[in-house]
Parts: structure tokens; sequence; C-alpha cells
């Protein structure tokens, strides 16, 4: 999404006249965009991110890019809240799976409202994702698995504010304990 975006700032400036490398240089001026692969910090040699991913389609790029430039060598964890209606629902779910297939590991936080999908039921046979119901133990699953050298993402359709704040701290009591 960000590398489209790109293209098309450039494009739409060079047709209102900008130079295509002044542009550019503007470009790389730019912070990026709130929730939308968010660099949320590095903690003990891990790098956190949180994107408002709540569809399959684009968790599925958001990883193919995390997987493809940043954690060729590294284990992927993601977190993904099962928020919207349409993941909630389970309507999606095979879709999610196969998006969910670029992460290492996977932690789901169950919604807290109630489906109709047994979610529980369909982890079973998926080694690789782990379904919680609060948030701690969604901090709790990624610093048992998680590594320096590793990338955690959350997918949210809500503020995951709370639970990167969580991370980091255990993530600075796990590192100062190994010392």
């Amino acid at each position: 999404h960000n590398a489209s975006n790109a293209t098309a700032a450039v494009a739409a400036a060079n047709h209102c006249g900008v130079p295509a490398q002044e542009a550019v240089t503007a470009l790389h001026q730019f912070k990026g965009v709130k929730r939308r692969l968010e660099h949320k910090g590095t903690v003990a040699g891990v790098v956190c991110y949180d994107d408002f991913g709540h569809h399959p389609t684009a968790i599925a790029k958001v990883l193919s890019s995390l997987r493809h430039k940043l954690a060729k060598h590294a284990k992927i964890i993601s977190m993904v809240e099962l928020g919207s209606y349409t993941i909630r629902s389970g309507i999606m779910a095979d879709h999610l799976y196969d998006a969910l297939l670029l992460s290492d590991r996977v932690v789901l936080l169950n919604p807290a409202s109630q489906s109709d999908f047994n979610w529980a039921k369909w982890v079973e046979d998926k080694p690789h994702i782990t379904i919680v119901n609060a948030d701690e133990a969604v901090c709790e699953h990624v610093v048992e698995h998680v590594r320096a050298g590793d990338v955690v993402i959350s997918f949210s359709s809500r503020n995951f504010h709370a639970i990167h704040a969580t991370l980091k701290q255990r993530l600075l009591q796990t590192s100062e304990q190994v010392k």
C-alpha cells in the first residue's frame, strides 16, 4: 500500500509541475501514516509494529512486505484482534488463515462480543496459531516465543496501544533477567 501510494504521490506531484526528483526528495521526509505499519519501537532487539489490518487481504500484503524486506531471517509474530464483524463472524476465516501463513507464530485475541464462529475449534489444527481471551495473555504468549531480531506486529481495528506498552515493559524485564 505504501509503495503504491508513494508512486501515486510522485506521479501526481509531477503532473502538477513538480519535478520527479524533487517529489522523491520530499517524500523521503514523510514519516508515514499512523497505524499503517507504524514502527512502535525496538525493545531488547525485538522490532514492534502496529497496523490497522482487519481484513485478510491487507494483512497478507503487510506480512508479505515484512517477510520480503524486514524479516528475511527473523521470525514474525503476529498479534491479531478478532474485532471487526467480518473477522469476528468467521466469514473470512479461511482467507485469514492463508494470510497468517506468512507469520511464524500468531496469537489471536478472542472477540469481546460473542460470535457464532468457534475460533477455539478453528485453531485446534493450526499449531502456529494460539487464541487467548485477554490483552495480558497476548503479551505473555509473545514474550514466551520472541527473541532478539524477531518482528512483532499487531493487526487490529482498535488501538493496541495498551498491549504494545505492556509488551515493551515485559520485553525489558525479560532482557534484564537474562543479563
